[in-house]
């Protein structure tokens, strides 16, 4: 399975030349926690198993942390456990992280507010990172 989607891959990295395939899929490296927030103290969003397809939208400022979806779900995943084309081979992410073209994005509460309403610990933003709740609020509020 792992040779044929390498194949598949390395033809798609043939058209994108030395760029990352698509510029936003990657593959897991092992079974690794997506998260509700970027860092393990946030809650599980749900495990994704090892070699699965995952689309990044964005990474925190220092690459450590990438905001994925996965099957429905979206979540935060640790970059060390990502991996996509780069050239015609698999690299960790970790390795051409800066060369890709995948947008610096932060982690307030309005993501949370977005992804996460119908989940059982929705309400419990100020354990989480509550103390940004406010600030995030009035950041997005519309200023006469």
């Amino acid at each position: 399975m792992k040779t044929l989607k390498t194949l598949a891959l390395a033809a798609a990295a043939t058209f994108a030349g030395a760029t990352f395939a698509t510029a936003q899929e990657a593959n897991t490296t092992a079974d690794v926690n997506m998260r509700a927030g970027p860092g393990s103290r946030y809650p599980v969003v749900t495990t994704v198993p090892e070699d699965r397809e995952v689309y990044i939208h964005g990474c925190l400022a220092d690459f450590e942390w990438c905001d994925v979806s996965w099957r429905r779900q979206r979540g935060w995943v640790f970059s060390d456990y990502l991996e996509g084309i780069y050239g015609q081979s698999y690299v960790p992410f970790y390795e051409y992280r800066r060369r890709t073209s995948l947008p610096v994005i932060t982690f307030g509460f309005n993501y949370w507010d977005r992804n996460y309403r119908d989940r059982p610990w929705f309400d419990d933003w100020d354990r989480w990172g509550g103390r940004d709740r406010d600030r995030d609020r009035d950041r997005d509020r519309v200023r006469d």
